[in-house]
């Protein structure tokens, strides 16, 4: 017979397993945002950190308003398309799996067959970095790029092309045309990765490919490879 303790723990495992990861990613946003300037000074930026959370609740909007365009039967499949996610344990382990697969890949494209020449970066910079990079571009990004956009009903094909996920990985490119400081050969390697982190998710989760452009970042970035 079950005890009242052991009781307590299946059902502490139970939550543990079954509990949604990515309302704890928003819950670290909000918290990043209000203590970000105390935790890491100056360098943090809140008004990034406010881009971010608009572009996750601008996402969930557009994810919602999506989903009364449908029968109500086709709800629960289209909403985890929209947004594919993995319960806590299964998403954290997608996570890491992607963020290491990634900086293993990069190091050896950029360094070992590009030469590329990491840019040097301080450590309270990189510190930033980090918390930035994780727990706000990489959620909020793939939730809008990888989630919503490319996966929305309205998805037309021209000669088997299909246009909204095309079109979708092209804005993402352009999103990041200011960091790159304007087209060129960085604008196509993000939209070839774009299009890999879409097949990604919807084969595992989102959360693989937020570890995986987590990683991609930190590595260009010079966090993770030796420019600090």
């Amino acid at each position: 017979m079950e005890t009242a303790t052991e009781g307590r723990e299946s059902n502490a495992q139970a939550l543990l397993i079954g509990l949604p990861l990515f309302p704890l990613l928003v819950l670290a946003q909000l918290f990043l945002f209000v203590t970000g300037a105390y935790l890491f000074g100056p360098e943090w930026s809140s008004d990034g950190a406010l881009l971010y959370i608009a572009m996750v609740l601008g996402a969930l909007a557009l994810a919602q308003y999506a989903l009364g365009a449908v029968p109500e039967e086709r709800r629960a499949a289209y909403r985890a398309r929209l947004v594919p996610t993995a319960p806590v344990l299964e998403g954290a382990a997608q996570w890491w799996a992607g963020f290491l697969v990634t900086y293993a890949v990069v190091l050896v494209l950029f360094e070992l067959v590009m030469g590329y020449d990491w840019p040097a970066i301080a450590p309270t910079t990189a510190l930033v970095m980090v918390y930035f990079t994780v727990f706000f571009v990489a959620p909020s990004e793939e939730l809008l790029f990888r989630g919503v956009l490319p996966n929305l009903h309205v998805e037309r094909y021209v000669l088997g092309v299909p246009v909204l996920l095309v079109a979708s990985q092209a804005v993402f490119a352009l999103f990041h045309m200011a960091a790159y400081g304007g087209l060129g050969v960085s604008m196509f390697v993000t939209f070839g990765l774009g299009m890999v982190w879409v097949f990604a998710a919807r084969r595992l989760s989102l959360y693989a490919t937020m570890g995986s452009h987590a990683a991609y970042n930190l590595c260009v970035l010079g966090v993770l490879t030796g420019g600090v």
